[in-house]
């Protein structure tokens, strides 16, 4: 069986889409913190049955696009951002919000995140 966790809206899904609501049970939090920073797959046999669990593999380099009349984050992808603190602080959201432009910021991780500020808004 495969889980997938979605970071977008901090979500864990099966391959049939059904929602895990507690992870917990079948992985430490200590290695969920873990594995939603670097990504890869987690191995977890349960009842004798292999469980992976999959947390995407990102670069070191994230682009945001924000958003300012609809004031919505979305990703790379064109998804709708709904975990962003989990990639930006509330501090770094403030600030760029307060400036009303494009800004690169590098986490004390060493990844890097661009926040770019659309005005008249994002097309995908």
């Amino acid at each position: 069986m495969s889980i997938y966790y979605n970071d977008s809206d901090n979500s864990f899904e099966d391959d049939s889409g059904e929602f895990f609501y507690d992870i917990s049970d079948i992985m430490p939090i200590d290695d969920i913190a873990k594995y939603k920073k670097v990504g890869g797959t987690y191995y977890y046999i349960i009842n004798g049955e292999s469980v992976e669990i999959e947390f995407p593999i990102r670069d070191s380099i994230r682009t945001l696009n924000y958003d300012a009349l609809t004031n919505v984050m979305y990703d790379e992808e064109g998804d709708i951002l709904f975990n962003m603190f989990s990639i930006i602080t509330p501090n770094d959201l403030y600030m760029f919000k307060t400036e009303k432009q494009s800004i690169t910021i590098t986490k004390p991780s060493g990844d890097i995140v661009e926040l770019i500020y659309c005005e008249e808004g994002v097309e995908y």
